[in-house]
């Protein structure tokens, strides 16, 4: 299976995003970590936890830049585009912990339709660190407990905004839905009906947000959960290509051949002895 969806186009000045899956929402997900370098624009389905531990980075969210100097944390919520920049990419140390939403059930909806202005947590509230979670991390309930405390800090600011009015949050709703309906028939009008938004508003900011097209963008989808079906089940491929959402066995083969390169009889072989070289 591969674990980046890259959304985006490359080599003609638009960012590629990358929906990562291997930060999933299954049950009791927590992984955590130190990392020397920057990363891309990317997004998720659990929650993402930074400390800055040394140097001085920019934190991209929601279409704003955020300067976080040593001892900065952020929260950043399911799903939202995020990315890191160092100033001197020799000179930065950030721990991030990333952990599943049933940690933290409630904040998704709390937050749904405003956000602290200023996301950076208030070091005066002690917010628990990055580190400090990973040391948590064979205790749930200590574990748990520290995360709520970290929530009551993010929703503890006293200037908020309207989240309906960021487009980076449009993206976001409108991947979420996505990640939710992907095997199911959809149009870009008919989704746009349902999250309540102008057809050509939607089809202008999210071209000049994830700068691809929808069509493109549900087939990675369904290419990527084909991958993951072929290596992962003994499904038939006519059986993967309708659990995907595709309406032939010929827009399948072809859909997945321009994704992977390979057929889904081909992608499947490979994979297999792939596995067997690895036993």
């Amino acid at each position: 299976m591969q674990s980046k969806l890259r959304i985006g186009r490359e080599g003609r000045g638009k960012a590629v995003i990358l929906y990562e899956h291997q930060h999933s929402a299954k049950k009791d997900y927590f992984k955590s970590g130190r990392t020397p370098r920057p990363f891309s624009a990317h997004f998720h389905q659990s929650y993402e936890y930074i400390t800055v531990v040394k140097g001085r980075v920019t934190i991209s969210l929601n279409g704003q830049n955020f300067i976080l100097d040593p001892g900065d944390c952020m929260l950043i919520l399911p799903r939202q585009i995020h990315a890191m920049y160092g100033f001197d990419e020799n000179e930065i140390a950030v721990d991030v912990s990333i952990f599943s939403t049933d940690y933290l059930p409630d904040l998704p909806m709390l937050a749904k339709d405003v956000r602290p202005r200023y996301p950076i947590l208030d070091r005066a509230l002690c917010p628990p660190t990055a580190e400090c979670l990973r040391e948590l991390k064979d205790s749930k309930f200590y574990l748990k407990s520290r995360i709520y405390e970290l929530a009551a800090v993010y929703l503890s600011g006293d200037e908020w905004t309207d989240s309906n009015l960021e487009p980076d949050v449009l993206a976001e709703r409108f991947i979420d839905y996505i990640t939710t309906h992907f095997t199911e028939p959809l149009t870009l009008r008919g989704v746009a009906c349902e999250l309540g938004y102008n057809y050509s508003y939607l089809s202008h900011t999210l071209n000049r947000i994830l700068g691809v097209s929808f069509s493109s963008l549900v087939s990675e989808y369904r290419m990527t959960l084909a991958c993951r079906l072929l290596a992962e089940t003994d499904m038939s491929i006519i059986g993967i290509g309708e659990e995907c959402g595709c309406n032939s066995l010929r827009s399948f083969n072809r859909n997945f051949k321009l994704f992977t390169g390979l057929t889904p009889r081909e992608y499947r072989k490979s994979r297999n002895a792939a596995l067997g070289d690895d036993i």
